[in-house]
Formats: structure tokens, sequence, C-alpha cells
């Protein structure tokens, strides 16, 4: 017969229970199979309470031990152990400290055998304080899981006992500490993990000074043999300091955390991970400082080994500082985070890398003054080198700052993050870097403010030897305050990036970067906050990559409402300024750049008062050996127009300017489109595109497109002429679409007179108000045919082109319209020449015809002008008619054809053009000549079209 076990033991099976999440083990859920399972629980009997002036007795500690011994049939363990309370003292002496609490499995499975366990120790909590008197302590509490098996699973918990309840002539105690170590072995499945809670100090008003939170440490270890699969992880959590009451004095800081977490395997998949938040300052009451959060830091808390796939991460979050309340004291420190990884491995097929940082939040001003303070700054670092393919992010992000009930809101933390990776061969990197400010503290007082958003920083880089190599960085600006009660709000953080990423490799390099200004703060009764700006350059000169892609965005934040009131502007949405120089001297390479740009909508007022949009600028300039694509798009912020009720002016659309460039030896594509913002005034718009190939036989292509307020859209490719029989091809294109106001379209397209094409075409973009397109007369196209037929020997047609203008829908009736189209040709002359041109064929839509202005200049001096005030006057002159333009002489022509329109909504008008050079002629034949010109005209007079929306 067994011996008889006493009765705090109790030995038993139960059914399954699946492995649940650490959530779930603070919740008491059991994780295990419980099959021929012992389980041990030990519960301290609680202190007893002191007679009047006597302190109260402490609890009585409980130990939970179990050592398991070898068995060929699989073995679960578990041991609980819970400390006692301490108990009350009588008046005016302290209460009695809460009783310690230890738990400790070791078990070992033999064969192929699968052990599992659980240990979890609590300790006691602290006797509640009496008048006059200390409250108790929290026990502290510590637990050990020791497991060895063919698989080993468990887990360890501990959590530190509370300090005694608050009495408001008594005096508050920190928690118990805690301390939780794991420890599994085996050849198979390995998996646990440690958690440690330290526990929370007296938090209600006293009569004294508030001590520091309690400290909690965890580690977890699990090593596997062969190919076994370890995952082990370690969490820690500093413990709620103890609140202080009165003036001069400060609340406890929270309690220090530290966690640790290592798996080996030989060639198994390794899962680590080890996180730790720092723990809270307490509130301070009646004029005494809030209690200051703990930092939180990690530095190569989470390590591991094998030849397999090995995953590594670590997350820092540090702790909040306690709010001030009454009196003037100030708000409590926040913690700081950080988090560093330093991984060098030479074994691991891959690695997989995860680092987070987050401040902790700053401590409130609530009393009559003091100083809120200013979210925990984050810091996150990441460096890795192997052989295998690599995964690697890193997060940083600022913690929140804290109000003021009297004066300005604090700043927001700032975040700081980088990650820089290295492999070899043909193994891959993928790297991402993100970053964040924290949200701005508030302000509630008239002629207050509150505070600024914080600022981020993101840095990513990688390597490679062939393999592909992604990189991308991240950052944001953190919100403005809030204002109240007639504050202003806050200003959103900037965001401003330059050559934030980097990578080598003689494969695919990818390069993405991006900043986004932080949004402005909402105000009641008070000025909108000024939205952050978004700022992003990149320059990339790159030699090895066999392709390169590069993409730059910027956004500007949104700015801040303002709301119940006609006094004051909703704030105004941030600029965005984009900028990307790409370029590759490695023949061959294809070079892809992206530059975008995105200005912050304006903020809204109820009665009309709205902020303006941010303002937009997009540069992209893309170089290449190969083929280059070079886009640019820039948007202005939308503002918020007239509203329905209310009597404000409404807000002002943000301006865009877009720029491409793309030049390349063979192939060159350059799009550029800009966007004013929509609003009470539209923002102008402006688009220019270029794109040229220099060597023979190239083909460049471009094209513009812009929408605003006076939008001007031009587009420009050139190209060089054949080479070993390869055609230079040149195609351009530009439109312009308008709210009343001015707007410009041209475009030109040049190839070298060596047999090669140019040409723009009148609706590249579509949907536009205004059109033009210019054309370099392809040797072996069809208007050379009809040409050559229709001229004398020697004549010679330049190009074709045609200008036109339309209404759009959602244009007014009533309104007067101004364009401007032009068309642009550059050749040579190797002699002198007539230059003449013929106006082919017109066409008008409705009759709303206002003004039309024709000027013809070379090299910007005026060879010809002309206006027409009627219609009539202007279908006469755009019809069938021969002009010369005068003699030109030897060298380059720049010849640019200009016009300028004046229409009202719902109509349109367009023409087309050759461009033609003649021999300068004896007198007897010049009559010939003219005719010949006329007739071509006359052959091709069914070219033109005419574009409607």
């Amino acid at each position: 017969m067994p011996a008889r076990l006493p009765h705090s033991v109790r030995s038993h099976s139960v059914r399954y229970f699946p492995r649940l999440t650490l959530l779930a083990l603070l919740a008491g859920a059991a994780p295990f199979p419980l099959l021929h399972a012992a389980e041990l629980t030990v519960t301290g009997a609680d202190g007893a309470p002191g007679a009047a002036g006597q302190p109260g007795q402490p609890g009585k500690p409980a130990q939970a031990i179990i050592n398991g011994s070898a068995d060929p049939v699989n073995r679960v363990n578990r041991a609980t152990a819970n400390g006692g309370a301490g108990g009350k003292g009588g008046a005016g002496a302290a209460s009695g400290d809460g009783g310690a609490a230890t738990a400790r499995v070791r078990a070992t499975a033999s064969g192929n055998a699968t052990t599992q366990g659980a240990a979890s120790a609590t300790g006691g909590n602290g006797g509640a304080a009496a008048p006059g008197g200390s409250a108790g302590r929290g026990g502290n509490a510590e637990a050990e899981l020791d497991l060895t098996g063919r698989n080993a699973q468990g887990y360890s918990t501990a959590f530190g006992g509370n300090g005694g309840a608050s009495s408001a002539q008594g005096a508050n105690r920190r928690g118990g500490d805690a301390n939780a170590v794991l420890t599994l072995r085996g050849g198979g499945q390995i998996d646990g993990y440690s958690a440690a809670v330290g526990g929370t100090g007296s938090f209600d008003p006293s009569s004294g000074a508030g001590e520091q939170g309690a400290r909690a440490t965890s580690k977890a270890e699990g090593t596997g043999g062969g190919g076994s699969s370890v995952r082990v992880y370690a969490s820690a959590s500093g413990g709620y300091g103890a609140a202080a009451t009165g003036a001069g004095r400060q609340s406890g800081a929270g309690g220090v955390a530290t966690a640790t977490a290592r798996g080996v395997s030989g060639s198994g998949k390794v899962d680590v991970e080890a996180v730790v938040n720092g723990g809270l300052g307490a509130n301070g009451y009646n004029g005494a400082a809030g209690g200051n959060g703990a930092d939180a830091q990690l530095n190569n808390a989470a390590t591991g080994a094998t030849s397999g796939k090995l995953s590594l991460g670590q997350w820092a979050h540090g702790g909040s500082g306690g709010n001030s309340q009454g009196g003037s004291a100030d708000g409590g420190a926040a913690g700081r985070a950080r988090s560093r990884m330093q991984v060098n491995d030479r074994n691991a097929s891959s690695l997989d890398i995860l680092n987070y940082a987050i401040g902790g939040n700053g401590g409130s001003a609530e009393g009559s003054g003091g100083r809120p303070m200013a979210g925990g700054d984050a810091v996150s670092r990441v460096q890795a080198a192997g052989v295998g393919d690599i995964t690697a992010s890193s997060f940083a992000s600022g913690g929140s700052a804290g109000y003021s009930a009297k004066g300005n809101g604090a700043n927001g933390g700032n975040g700081a993050s980088s990650v820089h990776a290295v492999t070899t061969g043909n193994r891959s990197v993928n790297v991402l870097a993100q970053s964040y400010g924290g949200v701005a503290g508030s302000a509630i007082t008239p002629g207050r403010k509150g505070g600024t958003g914080g600022t981020g920083r993101a840095q990513a880089s990688g390597q490679s030897g062939s393999g592909a190599v992604n990189v991308t960085a991240v950052q944001q600006g953190g919100p403005g305050g809030f204002g109240g009660a007639g504050a202003a709000s806050g200003d959103g953080g900037d965001s401003t990036m330059a050559n934030a990423v980097a990578g080598s490799t003689s494969g695919a390099l990818t390069l993405d970067q991006r900043a986004r200004g932080g949004d402005g703060g909402e105000s009641r009764l008070g000025q909108g906050g000024r939205a952050g700006h978004g700022r992003s350059s990149l320059t990339v000169s790159d030699n090895r990559a066999a392709s390169l892609s590069g993409a730059v965005l910027a956004e500007g934040g949104y700015g801040g409402h303002s709301y119940e009131t006609r006094q004051a502007l909703a704030g105004r949405g941030g600029n965005a300024d984009s900028t990307l120089q790409l370029s590759s001297t490695k023949a061959g390479t294809v070079v892809n750049g992206s530059s975008v740009a995105n200005g912050g909508t304006g903020g809204y007022n109820q009665n009309g008062y709205n902020g303006t949009g941010g303002d937009a600028s997009a540069l992209a300039d893309v170089r290449a050996r190969g083929n280059a694509v070079s886009a640019a798009v820039a948007a202005g912020g939308v503002a918020i127009p007239l509203n329905s009720i209310g009597d404000g002016p409404g807000g002002a659309g943000g301006n865009a300017t877009a720029h491409a460039q793309a030049t390349s030896e063979r192939f060159a594509v350059a799009s550029a489109q800009a966007t004013g913002g929509q609003g009470a005034r539209a923002g102008t718009a402006s688009a220019l595109s270029a794109a040229a190939t220099t060597l023979h036989g190239g083909v460049a292509l471009a094209g513009a497109k812009a929408s605003g307020l006076g939008g001007v859209a031009q587009s420009r490719a050139t190209s060089e002429g054949t080479w070993q029989g390869h055609a230079a091809t040149a195609q351009a294109g530009a439109t312009a679409a308008v709210v009343p106001g001015n707007t410009v379209a041209s475009s030109e397209a040049a190839s070298d007179a060596g047999g090669g094409a140019g040409h723009a075409p009148l609706d590249i973009a579509g949907g536009a108000n205004v059109m033009a397109r210019a054309g370099l007369a392809p040797v072996a196209a069809a208007i050379a045919t009809v040409a050559n037929a229709a001229l004398p020997a020697g004549a010679s047609v330049i190009g074709q082109g045609a200008q036109g203008v339309s209404y759009r829908q959602s244009q007014a009736p009533g309104n007067i319209y101004t364009y401007e189209s032009n068309g642009a040709f550059q050749f040579s002359t190797d002699g002198a020449r007539h230059l003449m041109l013929g106006l082919m064929n017109a066409a008008v839509l409705n009759l709303g015809f206002q003004k039309l202005e024709l000027n013809i200049s070379n090299h910007g001096v005026d060879l010809y002008s002309q206006s027409f005030t009627s219609l009539a006057e202007a279908q006469s002159f755009f019809n069938h008619r021969v002009l010369d333009l005068g003699i030109l002489g030897v060298g380059v022509q720049d010849v640019v054809i200009r016009t300028a329109w004046n229409l009202e909504a719902q109509s349109g008008y367009a023409f087309d053009y050759t461009l033609a050079l003649m021999p300068v002629p004896e007198p007897q034949v010049w009559l010939m000549l003219a005719c010949g010109l006329l007739l071509l005209m006359l052959r091709n007079k069914g070219g033109l079209y005419f574009l409607r929306d």
C-alpha cells in the first residue's frame, strides 16, 4: 500500500488539455494531458493581524517541489505554490509582508517518452495598512521547471505578491519580486516558456512616500539534438510602483524587468523570443509627483543556433510614468525602450529576425501646475550576418506624451529604427525598418497649446553576393496634441528622410523609402494643428545590380480639425517633397524609378474656415545603360470647400509639381502626372517629362498630364537615328485639364534625321482640356510619300502637328477659360531654306470661341504673329492656307508654334498643320512651289480629328 500523502498533495489522472497561450496560462488554464501525472499544490497560511499598536504577522512561505524519476511512459508534473497573505497591523503599526512562494519541478523521461511539466509560484499579498501604519510588502515568487525527455514541453510562471491595500493615514509598500526559469532538453519537440510579473505596489492615496516597483526576471533555454524543433520564450514585466501622497514626495518608479532566451538544435527549426515590459510609475496624490516609468532594455537577449531555420525576436516596452493628481507636481517620466540584436551566424539555412522597441507614455500633470512629461524614446537596432536567406525587421515607436490641465501639452516620444543585413552567394535579403513618432499631449486651457508629435527615423540596408535584395524604410511623425476649451492643438511631427536605404548585389536590387508627416491635433474652440511635412530624397548610383528598382514616397500629414469656433482656422495639410535620382553604369541593367508626393488634406472647420491642402513636389531622374523607366506623381492636398452651413471661405487645394526624366542608351520612358488639390480654390498643377536615348536606334517615350488651376503639362522625347539598321523612335504627349484659369500643354518629339521617327500623340493621357501634338516626319512614313509626290524636287517636310482645346462637362457654362498649347521642332539646315507652314484643317465644337492668338518663333525670335477675335475669321485663316515664314540660315533650328485660346465653357477648337523646307527659288518658279505645298495639304486634309470627352 503506498504511503499516505500530505493533504496538500494530490495525485490523479485528468482529461487532455491542449497547449494554450500565455494569456490562458495566466488565467489558470491547464495546458497538458495529465496522464499518470503528479500534481502538488502548497499554500502558505495567512499571517495573523496585530493588536492595537502591534504589527501584523507575515504570511507563511510555500514551497512546492517535485523531483520526477525516470519513467518509460509519459510523465506530467505540476507544482503550484501560493504564499500566505500578511496580517493587518494594529493602529499605528506595520502590517505583515506576504509570504514567499517557491515552485520547482525537475523531471526526466527515459527512452522516447514525453515529459511535460509546469511550475507556478505566486507570492502572498502584503497586509492592508492600518491608520498610522504601513502596508505590508508583497511576497516574492520563484518558479523553476527543468525537464528532460524525447519531447519536453512546459512552462514556468512567477507572480510577485501585491503590496497591501492603502490607508489614508498609512504608508504604501511595493509588490514582491518574481523570478521564472525554464530549462528543456530532448531530441524531439522542445516547446515552452517562462513568464515573470512583479507584484503591484499599493496604489491608492496614503500619507507617505511610495517605493519602487518590484523586479521581474525570466530565463528560458531549450536544447534539442539532431533535427528536433525548439521553441522557447521568456517574458518579464516589472511591477507597478507604490503611490505617494503630499507635496515634495514622488511616487515609486516602475520595476525593472529582464529576460533572456536561448534555443539550440542540430538541424531543426529554432524559434526564440524575449520580451520585457518596464514597470509603470505610480500616480502621485495631493501634490506628490508621479513615479517614473522603468526603462526596458534588451541586448542580444534572444539567441539560438541550428543549421536549419533560425527565428529570433525581441520586444522591449518602456513603462509609463504616473500622473500627478493635485498640486503643482510634475508627472512621471516615461520609460525608454532599447532593443539591440546583433546576429553573426555561420550555420543557419535561413535567418528570420524581428525586433521591437516601444517607449512608455509620459505622465500627465492634472493639478494646478507642474509639467507633463514627454513620451519615452524608442530605439531598435538590428545587425545580421549569415550564410542563408535573411529576413530582418526593426520597429520603433515613441511613446505618447502626458497632458496638462493648466499648461502646454508635452511632446511625443521619438522613434529610431535601423536594420542592416549581409549574406553570401545567391542568398536573398529582405529588410524592413519602421519608425513612428509618439502622440503629443493635450492642453485644455485657453491660450495654451497641445504638444508637437514625436519624430521617427528609419534606416535600412542589405547586401548579398548575387541574391535578390529588398530594402524598405518607413517613418512617420507623430500626431499633434489635442487642444480643448480654447487651447490650440499641437502640430504634427515632421518626417525627413535622406538616403535612408541602401543595398548591394549583382542580382535584383529593390529600394523603397517612405516618409509621412504627422497629423495636426484637433481642437475645440481653438486653432487646429498644422500637419507635419513629409520629405523623402534618395540618390543611388550602382554598378553591380542586374536590375535596379527604386521607389520614394513622401506624404504630408492631415491638418487638425477645429470645432465649435468661427475665430480660428483648421490646420494646414503638410507639404510633401519626394526626390529620386537613380542610376546604373552597368551595361544592360534595367532601372525603374518612381517618385510619389501626396500633400496632406487640410483640416475641417464646421463654419467653413478650413485648412489649406499641402503642396506636393515629385522628381524622378532615372539613368541607365539598359532600359530606363521614370515616373513622377504629385497630388496637392485636398481642402474641404465651402460648407453647406457657415460662411467661411473654405480651404484652398494644394499645388502639385511633377518632373520625370529618363535617360538610356536604348530605351527610355518618362511619365509625369500632377494633380492640384481640390478645394474652394483648386491648386495649381505642373507636369514635365523628358525621355532621351543616347545611342543610335533608341526608343524614347515621354508623357505628361496636369490637372488643376493653371495646369501646365510639358513633355519632350529625343532619340538618336539609325544604327546598324535600327530606327530611332521618339514619342511625346502632354495633356492638361483645368478649372477656370490658364492652362498650357506642350510636347516635343525629335529623332535623328537618319531614318527615325518622332511622333507626339494628341491624346496620350486622355480626358484633357488642352492638347498638343508635334512630330518630326519619318522618312518612310506616308506623309513623306505624299510630300515627295506633291512637291518639286528638293522640297522636304519637317513634320506635322495638331493643337486643340475642348471643354469638360464639369466646367460651368458662361465662364471664360484661358489655355495655351505649344508644338516644338528641332532640326538642322545645311543651307538657306524657306520655312513654310501649311494650315490644313480646322474643326469647331459649339459656338464658344472668344479669341485665338498664333505665334511662331525660332530660337525665341518671332517669325509670325496673328490674333483672331471671331470664329469666322479663324476658320477662314486655318483652312488650306500656306504661310511663308521667311528664310532660315545654316545651323540648328528651334521652331515653336504657340497658340493661346480664350473659350467659353462647353466649346472647343482645333487645327492641324504641316511644316516644310523649300530651297530658295528663282522668282519664276516661286508660285509653282507654293501651289505644290497647297496640293500636299489638300491630299492630307482628312488627317485631323477632334477629341471629345
